[in-house]
């Protein structure tokens, strides 16, 4: 079967449609991802979306991950967010679902501009809760860890971490961790048009392996000639979902790429195994000669130094010539060493292929919490 591109979906939207069933049953999900070009489309909302979070995560997750303290139903503890919820929902929306799901308690804070204004009354409520569980886009967990380890604020009371919309990567995970704990962070994969697809167990060990709910969804992984990739070779995600019926997705592009991992997790779960998303197809650098180079790795130069930096970017204009942006980790005392080892590394590695200039910056803006590790301008 062909695969469906974004492109066909924005020119042929109406096609997608099943006429009898959207306007009973559908509604819009625009979706931009990180490519930054919104999508409108359409989720069935006879499908509930928690339900896998809470079948794979179990009704009882602070016995599973060993908090007998925070041993609670997963859909009774309190819910905080990092996300864009706060575009959602109306006040009145935000009214309505604090009275539908009372006693839960709800909190959130937007990773957008207005992040510093609103984090310390977040961070004062979410103590505040006896138990809860937090749905963060990685960039937002970023700035939420940096924000507590500068005061430092630690948290007890929360049970588990579901990041989400971009790389986890192993400098976030690890600042994480000196905030909430080991053993609680968690990588999904999902999105907008999607809903979840693959999720990271507390058993995926050193790989963060996670796995892919394949009774809801049938993803593809192919190369570049659309032809599937064998054992762990990097492929873009093809998917296909089973649970929409307003706007059917068959083999759709989602742009995302990954690794099958072949083995059998020790959660003894059957749901098969993929790497964690590295990046899309669009995260690519181009060198002087004109070829990309998968993105797949750039999102990962600070893994073996995780102390040297607070954030990082590649941008670039022309090809075979990349800004290198960091962030400098000031309370680091190595900090400006590691990163010019890495800096000369990537000029050293790549030579005659991408030049790299090195710009030390006060701040990297996340595009609302999403993290862009390459960006073309």
């Amino acid at each position: 079967m062909p695969i469906v591109t974004k492109q066909m979906i924005a020119e042929f939207s109406s096609e997608f449609e099943v006429k009898d069933a959207i306007d009973k049953y559908g509604f819009v999900a625009n979706t931009g991802g990180s490519t930054g070009k919104p999508l409108r489309v359409f989720r069935d909302k006879r499908f509930f979306w928690q339900a896998p979070y809470w079948r794979f995560y179990g009704w009882h997750v602070g016995r599973k991950l060993g908090n007998v303290g925070l041993d609670t139903f997963v859909w009774g503890m309190d819910d905080a967010s990092i996300d864009r919820s706060k575009y959602r929902f109306s006040e009145r929306e935000w009214v309505q679902r604090s009275v539908s799901f009372w006693p839960m308690q709800f909190y959130n804070v937007s990773p957008y501009a207005e992040f510093s204004d609103t984090v310390a009354g977040f961070v004062e409520e979410l103590a505040k809760s006896p138990c809860a569980k937090i749905y963060a886009y990685a960039g937002g967990l970023d700035m939420l860890a940096d924000y507590c380890i500068e005061r430092g604020i630690t948290f007890d009371n929360v049970a588990f971490i579901e990041v989400c919309a971009s790389p986890l990567t192993k400098v976030i995970r690890e600042k994480a961790e000196k905030v909430f704990g080991g053993g609680k962070i968690f990588d999904f994969y999902g999105s907008n048009e999607m809903g979840p697809m693959a999720i990271e167990c507390q058993h995926s060990g050193p790989d963060h392996h996670l796995h892919l709910q394949n009774d809801l969804i049938h993803i593809d992984l192919v190369d570049d000639n659309g032809r599937p990739v064998d054992g762990e070779e990097v492929g873009t995600t093809i998917v296909t979902c089973f649970d929409n019926k307003v706007f059917p997705f068959v083999r759709y592009n989602h742009g995302d790429r990954t690794h099958w991992i072949n083995k059998q997790c020790d959660c003894g779960l059957p749901f098969p195994c993929i790497a964690p998303v590295r990046g899309r197809v669009a995260d690519y650098l181009t060198t002087i000669q004109g070829l990309h180079l998968d993105g797949v790795g750039f999102n990962e130069v600070f893994d073996f130094y995780p102390n040297a930096a607070k954030a990082f970017q590649f941008r670039q204009n022309k090809d075979g010539y990349a800004k290198f942006l960091v962030v400098p980790n000031t309370a680091y005392v190595n900090s400006i060493e590691e990163i010019t080892l890495i800096f000369n590394k990537l000029n050293t590695d790549l030579s005659g292929k991408i030049e790299f200039t090195l710009e030390l910056v006060n701040e990297i803006v996340y595009d609302g919490g999403k993290v862009r590790y390459i960006v073309h301008e």
